[in-house]
């Protein structure tokens, strides 16, 4: 039957958890692996963080500001303005001073943000530069500003704030979803080694690690003491996973980016639905829903018991090959890293990840229950790795990183 093409043994993921180790091995090593592998130059010490600064989270929808206090990497204060509907249309060309509008917008309902840093997640593609800041590579999402591609982010909004609002911002510190998502957990949990996780729409995890045990940027990130470590953006949903069916063929062949992110259309939301429409093509659905339509058959469908198991399979499939992809980090952590190191702490963010069937219960526990197999077979049957959520982990996330920079540079 159809579904046993979608179903992983305890030994098939061990193999696709042991080739991730070596991928991320190799993404750290030298530059243009499999995984990219891009630090971004916000150094973290094992003492914790105190300060109050402003943040942003811009996504491809929408946009929010705050502002937070953290002591001690806890969080004590948020206070968040509204979320602004981001007004573009998709592929519509945006002006660029219409966005700095919104931000500061976004900024001045959050309170008085005069001679704060600003933590600011941007989630679009970019290369982090040593200061702190990143220039836009390219914009996705739909969203368009041509006059932006090329520039600094940060240093951008910065010198709009000062030269149209008077405001004086001393810093602006610029990281990524998943890098807000990994920092994040530092406010929640103690633990050896921090991930973060976004399984939603698309799939990444991220990582924090020590600056000397990263060699695709050695001539940045050689500067740093041996104690440092750096948030690493894996952009892991580029692994090349075995165990792949001929309908995650269909899917890739019929993508615009053939060859690219397989792990992602394996497992993110955005393709669980293609998937399952490509092995079970006379099924009625609507592919634009993603994982949330795959739920919905799974729950409500009675008409087509067969297709029902085959899309039970597909949703099991993404969470023992996400639960994969955790253990091959955590043995690379253990084998590369710190071979002490006990407690793991992976920060999980987006909608499949916490979502819910009434007949396969949570995405989350379908996940830890292939890492506690993983794990009893294993050799290292005494570490602990813990799936943790973090309210509002953007603002938390970008907040931290911008504590820590300026802690770091403040010496």
């Amino acid at each position: 039957m159809l579904n046993t093409e979608f179903e992983l043994s305890d030994s098939q993921i061990s193999q696709i958890a042991a080739s991730f180790e070596q991928a991320v091995f190799k993404g750290l090593l030298q530059p243009h692996s499999q995984l990219k592998s891009l630090p971004t130059f916000v150094p973290v010490t094992a003492n914790t963080v105190s300060g109050k600064v402003a943040v942003l989270d811009l996504g491809g929808s929408n946009l929010r500001a705050a502002i937070v206090e953290i002591a001690q990497n806890k969080l004590v204060k948020l206070n968040a303005s509204n979320t602004i509907k981001m007004p573009w249309l998709r592929g519509e060309i945006f002006a660029k001073n219409a966005l700095f509008e919104l931000q500061a917008e976004a900024l001045n309902h959050a309170g008085d943000i005069n001679q704060l840093p600003v933590g600011y997640c941007f989630s679009f593609p970019t290369t982090n530069l040593i200061n702190g800041d990143a220039r836009l590579l390219h914009w996705t999402k739909g969203l368009n500003i041509p006059q932006m591609e090329g520039e600094l982010i940060g240093q951008n909004l910065q010198d709009y704030l000062t030269t149209q609002l008077a405001v004086k911002i001393p810093d602006i510190t610029v990281i990524n979803d998943t890098v807000a998502c990994l920092l994040a957990g530092l406010s929640q949990c103690k633990a050896d080694a921090y991930f973060g996780l976004i399984a939603g729409t698309g799939f990444n995890m991220a990582a924090l690690i020590p600056a000397n045990k990263i060699k695709n940027s050695e001539a940045q990130t050689a500067q740093y003491p041996n104690d440092i470590l750096l948030p690493v953006n894996l952009e892991s949903g580029n692994f090349m996973p075995e165990f792949l069916t001929e309908y995650d063929q269909i899917i890739d062949a019929s993508s615009e980016n053939q060859g690219d992110q397989l792990f992602e259309k394996a497992v993110s939301g955005m393709y669980l639905s293609r998937v399952f429409k490509a092995a079970c093509p006379d099924v009625l659905m609507d592919v634009n829903e993603g994982a949330e339509a795959v739920v919905k058959f799974i729950d409500n469908d009675t008409q087509n018991p067969a297709a029902s198991v085959i899309a039970q399979a597909i949703y099991q499939r993404a969470a023992c090959m996400i639960a994969a992809q955790i253990w091959g980090l955590v043995l690379h952590h253990v084998k590369y890293i710190d071979s002490q190191s006990q407690d793991f702490c992976v920060t999980c963010e987006g909608g499949l990840f916490w979502s819910y069937s009434t007949k396969l219960g949570h995405f989350s526990e379908l996940v830890q229950q292939a890492l506690t197999s993983q794990l009893a077979q294993s050799n290292y049957t005494d570490l602990n790795i813990q799936l943790i959520k973090v309210e509002q982990a953007n603002l938390v996330g970008s907040a931290i990183a911008a504590i820590a920079k300026q802690t770091y540079f403040s010496f």
